[in-house]
């Protein structure tokens, strides 16, 4: 499953279909910031197997859109920075 959804203008996210299992996740063209671990990560780009912690929905947030900092303050996980 190659699948991730828009929340709004600034954030993506990436639901994992299960507890513990990895998945494929294709963001679009453009620079988003992994909200697990801070990272940039340019779209188009497959990121084979991705794996956010448990209990964690993978999510990026493209930096140049409208309410881009609420977002990735609100989403970032412990540990990414801010």
């Amino acid at each position: 499953m190659t699948r991730a959804v828009p929340c709004g203008p600034a954030a993506l996210a990436a639901p994992k279909p299960d507890e513990g299992t990895t998945r494929d996740v294709l963001p679009p063209t453009g620079t988003r910031r992994d909200v697990t671990d801070g990272e940039a990560v340019s779209g188009p780009v497959t990121l084979e197997a991705y794996a956010a912690p448990p209990g964690m929905t993978p999510a990026f947030v493209g930096p140049e859109a409208d309410g881009a900092t609420e977002a990735y303050q609100a989403l970032a996980r412990s540990g990414a920075e801010r």
